[in-house]
């Protein structure tokens, strides 16, 4: 499924529902995140422009076909920098020039920092849970308020959301956002003083 479905106005939409169905039956304050990677990648880009790079200078030096001597220092710089363009809108090839472990790294980091920025911590009960989800890694993150047991959150749920992040599923995301309403409301029942602390409209950049 393409990245930008996650970023459609009728993605938000239909996100936003969904965390109203799972607040209905808890007083935890879910808040969905969406971003469209987690880290700048640099060297990813610079891999790439190399293997042009590199690529381009093997057909110069071994192809029998006469190139301009002046000419190929532009020619080589100009490899290096479709490499970059093709990094840019390829995703697949930076992550094929990135390691898993620092993907997480980055993606686990980028959320905490936003479950900060956003206000989480702030809830009255300290029940706030976000659920960040970077695109270009495919990885899903849960950051937990200390008011929730982020370990019996996980049993028996994980697996699905990190299935559907793994795929780029939308559809399967949203089914997984739904199946947390009971498990929240067993964590954290719903009582008649609750009131919606953060927002449920999908925090996205």
């Amino acid at each position: 499924m393409p990245t930008q479905d996650f970023f459609t106005q009728q993605a938000r939409t239909l996100t936003a529902e969904a965390i109203r169905h799972v607040e209905s039956s808890t007083n935890a304050e879910l808040v969905v995140a969406v971003r469209r990677q987690s880290g700048r990648y640099l060297h990813a880009y610079c891999a790439v422009g190399l293997v042009t790079l590199m690529s381009t200078l093997c057909v110069i030096l071994f192809v029998d076909i006469e190139f301009a001597l002046q000419a190929i220092p532009f020619e080589v710089l100009a490899a290096f920098a479709f490499g970059v363009l093709l990094a840019s809108i390829v995703p697949p090839l930076r992550r094929l020039t990135t390691l898993r472990s620092e993907r997480d790294a980055l993606v686990g980091t980028a959320a905490r920092a936003c479950f900060y920025d956003a206000g989480i911590s702030k809830t009255r009960g300290r029940s706030g849970l976000l659920l960040y989800y970077s695109a270009f890694e495919r990885k899903a993150e849960l950051v937990a308020d200390v008011g929730l047991d982020l370990t019996k959150l996980r049993a028996g749920w994980d697996s699905a959301i990190h299935a559907a992040a793994a795929r780029a599923d939308f559809e399967g995301m949203l089914e997984a956002i739904r199946g947390l309403g009971p498990l929240l409301g067993a964590l954290s029942p719903k009582t008649s003083d609750d009131a919606n602390e953060l927002s449920d409209e999908v925090n996205a950049e």
